[in-house]
């Protein structure tokens, strides 16, 4: 039997159906796969750049290292190279409209930030209200196909004081489970 044929035999004869593995079939299987809604900033001597992504996971506690997946070519992934520092913003439950404004292709970019509550005095942009954000040093960059995977230590975070639930992108959408209404800490373990 061909290595090509058995994940087909293996999805029939779970009696689950197979998809190919190119670009749709690889992002059918991602799009059953629930993960955070981050945004990613940066900051150039043009202005601030930012973009939604994803792709976004602890990597190392010692020393504390992050990666972050961006679109090979991107403007925020420009400004990282250059300034060397970025910043990662969880979402909450209530900020899918900024999902949706910075997963917009713009020339410049600054009209992501229009009238954004930000948090002054950080050397990169950093969106006040968001569930938690961390302020990272590039580490490591690395090629990932169309995509650069970049590695970077936390210098800082933040949380605000007050309680939210994350946004999660689940089925090509912003959503939040109905179970995350509670605390963290009632939430059922399985």
């Amino acid at each position: 039997m061909s290595a090509m044929n058995m994940p087909m035999r293996a999805a029939s004869a779970a009696g689950a159906s197979a998809f190919s593995v190119d670009a749709p079939g690889f992002r059918s299987f991602f799009r059953h796969y629930a993960s955070g809604v981050s945004v990613i900033t940066a900051c150039t001597p043009d202005g601030p750049r930012g973009l939604t992504a994803t792709s976004v996971c602890a990597l190392s506690l010692d020393p504390p290292l992050l990666l972050v997946c961006i679109t090979r070519n991107s403007r925020t992934g420009m400004a990282i190279a250059q300034s060397g520092l970025f910043a990662v913003h969880l979402l909450r439950a209530d900020q899918s409209w900024l999902c949706r404004r910075f997963s917009v292709l713009e020339r410049d970019g600054s009209r992501k930030f229009e009238r954004l509550e930000m948090i002054n005095n950080s050397p990169v942009p950093l969106i006040a209200n968001t569930f938690s954000w961390v302020v990272c040093e590039r580490w490591a960059e690395y090629d990932g196909g169309d995509h650069t995977i970049i590695v970077g230590r936390l210098l800082e975070s933040g949380r605000p004081q007050e309680e939210s639930v994350p946004l999660i992108w689940f089925a090509g959408r912003s959503c939040y489970p109905e179970s995350v209404h509670n605390r963290p800490d009632s939430w059922p373990v399985v």
